[in-house]
Formats: structure tokens, sequence, C-alpha cells
């Protein structure tokens, strides 16, 4: 006679089953899949923050400058610097934090290095200091001379008359052509005065490459107008040392207040706006991407 407990589907307790081992290893590797999608996607959300963070703090730096030139006979800031047992820089990021009220905001978050004033021995600096993110228009090459002048918002270099003093003399916006297509800052890696100019925008850029190029060579840009946006930018070589020009020759002459003026500089008594062509024709070689 068969018993009720034999027959009876509830009355055994069934077997746990768990993952088969070919189970398990599928489950790892889809997860190993979905890890080698979604890390890229997330690497470039971060990428885009860290951007959009640096283009408001330029976009902000923009709107400082605006208020500076009505408090200063709508004249662009002059800077100053004095050799002595230390340094006493003025840039335009001294002048500008009364009016935007927070030093961070000259920060980007591209650039990460530190200590770029006080390894110039730049007084009052400390080794933790970060290092400002974008630089001051001073024109498309920056030139240290006495009387050269610079074509940018830094009209014209000037030694004291003692050579311990220097001075870059501002401009007006009434000598600025078009204030639309005129830079004000944009990202750099310069120091311990930052500019955005060719041959000087690199000096400490530690990469090699395009996409290494803070955003990937995405800079964010103001313009005289206040208005702010992305430029593509390229990095090359020129006379051994690193050079940054827009990818589009278009915007070649976007550092000059008037491209047809003619400046002196260490390539010349030429056009502002012819500078940049004559850098780019030298240029060797340029950044693989």
């Amino acid at each position: 006679m068969t018993s009720f407990a034999t027959t009876h589907p509830t009355a055994q307790h069934a077997r746990p089953r768990g993952f088969t081992l070919i189970e398990l290893l599928v489950v790892i590797a889809i997860i190993a899949i979905l890890a080698a999608i979604l890390f890229p996607v997330f690497a470039q959300a971060r990428e885009q923050a860290r951007k959009t963070s640096c283009l408001s703090n330029t976009k902000q730096a923009g709107l400082a400058l605006m208020q500076y030139v009505q408090d200063y006979d709508e004249s662009t800031p002059c800077l100053y610097i004095t050799f002595a047992s230390q340094l006493i820089a003025v840039d335009f990021w001294n002048q500008m934090q009364p009016y935007a009220k927070n030093v961070d905001m000259f920060y980007c978050p591209d650039r990460s290095q530190t200590g770029c004033a006080f390894n110039d021995n730049v007084a009052g600096s400390k080794p933790n200091d970060r290092c400002i993110g974008f630089g001051y228009n001073w024109g498309p090459i920056q030139g240290f001379n006495n009387g050269e002048s610079e074509g940018g918002l830094i009209s014209e270099h000037l030694y004291g008359n003692n050579p311990s003093q220097e001075i870059g003399l501002g401009t007006t916006l009434a000598a600025i052509v078009a204030s639309a297509d005129t830079f004000a800052f944009a990202d750099c890696y310069d120091y311990p005065f930052y500019t955005n100019s060719i041959d000087n925008g690199l000096s400490v850029f530690p990469g090699t490459s395009n996409s290494a190029l803070p955003h990937g060579g995405r800079y964010n840009a103001t313009f005289m107008d206040g208005h702010a946006k992305n430029v593509n930018f390229k990095g090359g070589y020129y006379n051994g040392r690193k050079v940054m020009l827009p990818k589009n020759s278009a915007d070649y002459s976007k550092w000059c207040i008037d491209p047809n003026q003619v400046v002196n500089s260490y390539v010349g008594s030429v056009a502002c706006g012819q500078i940049p062509g004559i850098i780019a024709a030298a240029v060797n070689p340029w950044f693989p991407d």
C-alpha cells in the first residue's frame, strides 16, 4: 500500500536550486560587457560636467570684466609685475576678483595643476594654490620687449625707468572693431601671468595630443561682448615650443582687437590678423588627435 507521504506532491520539500557554473559565468560576462559599455559613458558625462562648469566660470569672468571696464573709463586692465626678492604680480584675475567675489570662479576643473605662482616665487603664493584655469587675451603672441605691441587687450608692453618693473597697458572698448569676434578669455596652461596666446597658452601643458588638451580641444572662450562658447583648438610645435591655434583658420583673428592693425612683435611688423597664419605655417609637427 502506497503511503500518503509518497504520493501527495506537497508532502515532500523541494530541494533548493542554485546557479549552475555556466549560468554564473554568463551573468559575469553580461556584467563585464555592461561595464565596458557604461564606464566610458560615465567618463564622458563627467567630462561634459567639467566642461559645462568651466564654461560657466569663463562666462562669469567675462561679466566681471564688463563691470570692470565700466568702472575704469571703458578700458581693459593694465597688468603689472615687479621683480624684487619676490615677484609682485597683478594679473587680470586679481583685478576681476572684487567683481567676481570668489577666486574659485577663475579655476577650470580640467586644470588640476597647483603651485604655478609659488614656483615662480610670486609674493603671497602657496605651493598648494591651484593654477588659474583660463588665460587673458594679450594678443596672438606674447611679447616682453620694451614698446612691443600685442594686438589684443594688452596694447603695449613697457619697462619703466627701473628695468625690474614691467607693465602691460590695456586698451579701450572703442578700439575693438568687433567685440563679438574678440577673445577675452579662453582655456590655457600658462603661468604665472595667465594668457591664452598662441605661444604661451600651453607653457606647462603636460600632454602631447589634441585629445589631451582642455576638454579634448573644445576650448571654452568668452568674447568681449560677453557671450561664451566652445572653440575647437589644436596643438603643435613652433621653434621647439608647444603652441595652440584654433582648428578653423577663420578663428585666427579673434585675438586681434583690429585684425588690420600693424603690431610690432618678434615675427615682425605685420597686421595682427596675419600673425596666427605665420605661426601656423611654421608649426612642425602638429599634435596627433
